[in-house]
């Protein structure tokens, strides 16, 4: 055979290898979808035009998930007077924990 014909089938060869990861990659992120939002996944679905844009709108709400830290810090620039009771709120529930699984006051 040809030079070109070995070229063709190799391109053609990965093509399709290239066409079964992404397929198996958008599989796996519409499943990672489902688990995590449940119900919502559907809804959200059935109220979009395409499942493209209803998976992406998915995604977006999962951003930012933050550490305490960043939240306080994202809340006290609309809310500065209110984030010291989150802060209070915070080292409340921090504190029942650590006593739930036996800490030193448990």
């Amino acid at each position: 055979m040809d030079a070109w014909i070995w070229i063709v089938i190799a391109v053609v060869v990965v093509l399709v290898i290239v066409a079964v990861v992404a397929a198996a990659a958008s599989r796996r992120r519409r499943h990672h979808l489902q688990d995590r939002f449940g119900s919502e996944y559907d809804r959200t679905v059935e109220g979009a035009d395409r499942r493209r844009e209803a998976e992406r709108d998915l995604r977006e709400r999962g951003y930012p998930v933050d550490d305490f830290e960043t939240r306080s810090d994202l809340v006290s620039v609309d809310h500065p007077d209110v984030v010291e009771n989150y802060r209070t709120a915070h080292g409340i529930a921090a504190r029942t924990m650590h006593r739930d699984v036996g800490g030193p006051n448990g």
